[in-house]
């Protein structure tokens, strides 16, 4: 599952049978697009003080030398009532400060991670038995098991290649055939459209 996200196996974790990128997978990510010049920065609105106070931590991702935002801030909230983990009772600053870290990467490299990953699963042959149901990457741990974050394990949502890029005739998944579609009137791969963009 790591070679679908693009990270290393510690960048994943899989609970109750579900891939999950996690806030080592997501700095990993945050490393390969932004080449080492981005960081994330940390805005603290609340912090717990006890074991029963809510912690509320602001994140975006910023250019590393100049220090410009490059994303809004997003939001992480933590109170006792909103963790499912009873080993992390007492860690609302850590929880919040992950979830403001991991919001703020999915809001800024979210799309490019999934398309990333379906690109990757198009080139990995899988049967239909060996394919892992996938969530959403801005949900954390904790939050997984609420009504709103179960995830779809109908394997018929991965979609696997059904176009080829025009120009090198590399296999596309339905996505990125109409996304390129859309864009470009014809169907590019990732790489392809990337170097029309650099001749435009």
């Amino acid at each position: 599952m790591s070679n679908v996200l693009g990270v290393s196996p510690f960048g994943v974790n899989i609970l109750g049978g579900v891939a999950y990128i996690n806030k080592l997978g997501r700095k990993q990510k945050l490393r390969q697009y932004g080449g080492g010049k981005w960081a994330v920065e940390y805005n603290w609105v609340q912090r717990a003080l006890n074991d029963t106070d809510k912690a509320i931590c602001e994140a975006r991702v910023i250019d590393r030398e100049t220090r410009q935002p490059l994303s809004e801030w997003a939001v992480g909230e933590c109170s006792p009532a909103s963790m499912k983990m009873s080993t992390l009772a007492g860690y609302q600053n850590h929880n919040a400060q992950t979830r403001a870290h991991n919001r703020a990467i999915e809001e800024y490299l979210g799309a490019e991670i999934h398309e990333e990953m379906l690109e990757n699963l198009g080139k990995i042959q899988m049967s239909k038995d060996q394919k892992l149901p996938m969530l959403e990457t801005g949900v954390s741990v904790e939050e997984m098991n609420t009504s709103d974050n179960q995830p779809k394990k109908k394997s018929d949502d991965i979609e696997l290649p059904e176009a080829e890029c025009h120009e090198c005739g590399n296999p596309m998944t339905k996505q990125e055939a109409t996304y390129s579609m859309k864009i470009y009137k014809k169907n590019l791969c990732r790489q392809c459209q990337a170097q029309v963009k650099k001749m435009q």
